[in-house]
């Protein structure tokens, strides 16, 4: 009958290790000789054979487990290696060449070294671990006895009184006594712990990870132990030992406490009174300041008082000083007085050469007057014959209105002269006017006048002509009215007629000196080599062929904005000298006449 064959485990299946152990079992068998009495079959005996090897490999391994005892997972794993092991190293035999077939390769012995040393290492690491468990375990079951034998002590009432005795005893018992009943226990702790360390030490040079985890709880502990040593000191020399000393000592604290406070408060006094002190002197020192601070004052106001005097004196001479300097700045203002033989003299020569030449021709009365009437700007557009309406808006930007001038050969002297005139008498500040008086003194402008026969080259008739005109100009400049001196020059400089008392001179005189001061101040020109017939500017009712030069020197010598607007076929053209003066004088000439532009 065929045995039924259990089912075997997984771990007593075949490995490597497993065929290995057979294989030495099958040499030895072949070796020794058979008894005649087996007459069992081949095959069944292989099966009880290898039934047999298979029991004895599971002995060996569970032998091998005894020392182990870790988890299952890690036995698994160290089979595994060796089978691996050993499966390799039939691989490698199969390899070697014949010369390594009876001893091994150097290559093959340090391997099997290598596994050799990762297998002693694994074992150790487990071994220890075991032993680590059981002590731990072994320590808990200690504390949980001894914790049940005190409380089953305790329980008994004989053994509470003797508890309650030994506490009252230790409350009474010294400090220095009680210190050392604790520095005993403590020590006894301390021999129990180096006992444990001591066995433990044994295995660090093989084992550094676990030797350390070790060492670190290990410290861990001593230092519970430190602390609860330091706690116990502090509460020892903190416990009532016996109440009178207790309470002395309290009492003592009290009085030390009491004390401190005094010195506290007396210090606080101290610097209390001292900084009322050093306030007290920086109020004294401020009060000394300000004293000195007035005193000083006080000497400066009676210094100020008594400069003030001489201050003033000083000033008083200072504006006097300016007010003569001022004066000598100023110009003079000259004073001229009627003189009847100036006038008859000036009468005189100026009927005889006005009888030679403006009283030859004969002329309707109203063109008869130097200066004729004014007229308005469409009066200007229709005498200049301007049409278009761009140009007249134009020209009303510089000129405005019209003042006609009598046709002669004095028509320039004529519009510069009354223009100029009415700024000097009209426009001019006093200091103005004196300048001018002064001009014509420093520069001794000369009378001098040619006509065909006529002729005044006497300095003594040109002084009294000079002066002449500037008496009249003296006169009409003191009345006060502006208007009614507006009309005085305007009649007296348009009189073709002239008379005993005066009137009808100054067309006469003005031009003459108009004529003379344009060819002295044309000294200073640098056109003047330009101007070829200066002969002509002292010939009476003549003209210089080139007058711009003359207008130009004008404005610039009298600081004078004079614009010249040339007509001709309905346009016009605008010609400025010294723009940036702040007096102006308008010219409007057409070929051959002058007449006088106006603004509103």
């Amino acid at each position: 009958m065929s045995q039924k064959k259990n089912p075997t485990p997984h771990y007593m299946k075949d490995t490597a290790s497993f065929q290995n152990y057979r294989d030495s079992i099958k040499k030895k068998r072949n070796v020794q000789t058979r008894s005649p009495n087996q007459n069992i079959d081949q095959k069944q005996q292989q099966q009880l054979f290898q039934g047999y090897e298979r029991e004895n490999y599971h002995k060996q391994n569970l032998q091998q487990q005894k020392y182990l005892k870790g988890s299952p997972q890690n036995i698994a794993q160290i089979i595994l290696q060796n089978d691996n092991i050993n499966h390799h190293q039939k691989i490698q035999k199969n390899q070697i060449p014949i010369k390594y077939q009876n001893s091994p390769s150097p290559q093959r012995s340090n391997q099997l070294n290598k596994n050799n040393k990762n297998l002693t290492q694994n074992n150790q690491k487990l071994h220890i671990s075991h032993q680590l468990k059981q002590e731990q375990k072994s320590e808990k079951k200690n504390k949980s006895q001894s914790i049940e034998n005190k409380s089953k002590i305790t329980k008994s009432p004989y053994n509470q009184n003797i508890l309650k005795q030994e506490k009252n005893n230790y409350f009474q018992t010294p400090v220095k006594y009680q210190k050392k009943i604790l520095t005993n226990s403590y020590n006894q702790q301390l021999t129990q712990q180096q006992v444990k360390t001591t066995k433990n030490k044994k295995n660090n040079n093989t084992i550094k990870k676990e030797g350390n985890m070790y060492s670190n709880f290990q410290q861990s502990q001593e230092k519970e132990l430190i602390n609860q040593r330091e706690k116990i000191d502090h509460q020892s020399n903190y416990q009532p030992l016996y109440k009178d000393q207790y309470i002395q000592k309290q009492q003592n604290k009290k009085q030390q406490q009491y004390k401190q406070q005094q010195n506290i408060d007396k210090s606080q006094k101290q610097t209390q009174n001292i900084n009322q002190v050093n306030k007290q002197t920086e109020d004294i020192d401020q009060q000394f300041k300000q004293q000195n601070n007035q005193q000083q004052q006080y000497k400066l106001y009676q210094n100020i008082e008594q400069q003030q005097p001489q201050q003033q004196n000083i000033d008083e001479q200072n504006k006097q000083k300016d007010n003569i300097d001022q004066q000598n700045k100023q110009p003079k203002a000259y004073q001229i007085k009627f003189d009847q033989k100036r006038l008859d003299k000036t009468v005189e020569l100026a009927k005889s050469l006005t009888q030679i030449s403006s009283q030859m021709r004969k002329v309707e009365q109203n063109y008869s007057y130097y200066l004729q009437q004014y007229d308005e700007i469409s009066g200007l557009f229709s005498h200049y014959s301007i049409k278009q309406l761009a140009v007249k808006n134009n020209l009303k930007k510089y000129c405005q209105k019209i003042l006609y001038v009598r046709g002669d050969g004095n028509c320039f002297y004529t519009a510069f002269g009354f223009q100029y005139l009415n700024l000097l008498l009209i426009k001019f500040d006093d200091n103005q006017f004196n300048e001018f008086f002064n001009f014509v003194k420093e520069q001794k402008i000369q009378f001098k006048i040619i006509y065909e026969n006529f002729q005044i080259d006497d300095e003594k008739i040109e002084q009294l002509l000079l002066e002449q005109f500037l008496y009249i100009l003296q006169q009409i400049r003191k009345i006060q009215n502006q208007q009614d001196r507006i009309n005085a020059i305007y009649q007296q400089f348009r009189e073709f007629e002239i008379s005993n008392n005066g009137n009808g001179c100054l067309y006469f005189l003005s031009t003459i000196f108009f004529r003379n001061l344009s060819n002295q101040l044309l000294e200073y020109s640098d056109m003047k080599t330009y101007v070829e017939d200066r002969i002509n500017l002292i010939t009476w009712e003549t003209e210089c062929n080139n007058n711009e030069i003359i207008i130009a020197t004008l404005a610039q010598q009298l600081k004078i904005n004079i614009k010249l607007l040339f007509f001709q076929a309905g346009q016009f053209e605008l010609r400025q000298y010294e723009e940036n003066q702040e007096y102006e004088i308008i010219l409007l000439i057409q070929p051959g006449h002058y007449n006088i532009g106006l603004r509103n």
